[in-house]
């Protein structure tokens, strides 16, 4: 992967499929990746996402975030709207951009 400077990640939505390979590929090329998964950090609350990333000090974060809460999807035990889903994007993006942390 070369050496891009960023050496601390933190990845969101952990256990998720995505998550879960883009720890497996941090840890392959060395790289210190902090998961965490909804249980462990709701991203929609900003005072969490911003101790988060006290405590980690991450070069990046990595977010994770699906539409799986989306009320209209079938499979979704949860009852969350679109401007759900744009809130929690739009505090994670904040709380990221306050630490002066990159997100992707």
């Amino acid at each position: 992967m070369g050496d891009l400077g960023v050496t601390r990640w933190l990845v969101t939505g952990a256990g998720g499929q995505l998550g879960r390979a883009v720890l497996a590929l941090a840890s392959a090329h060395g790289i210190r990746a902090q998961g965490a998964t909804r249980a462990e950090l709701d991203v929609a609350d900003r005072d969490a996402v911003k101790s988060a990333l006290e405590i980690a000090r991450p070069d990046v974060v990595l977010y994770q975030a699906g539409a799986d809460p989306f009320r209209e999807d079938p499979y979704s035990p949860l009852d969350v709207g679109l401007d759900d889903l744009r809130e929690r994007d739009r505090r994670i993006f904040q709380a990221a951009r306050d630490a002066n942390v990159p997100i992707a």
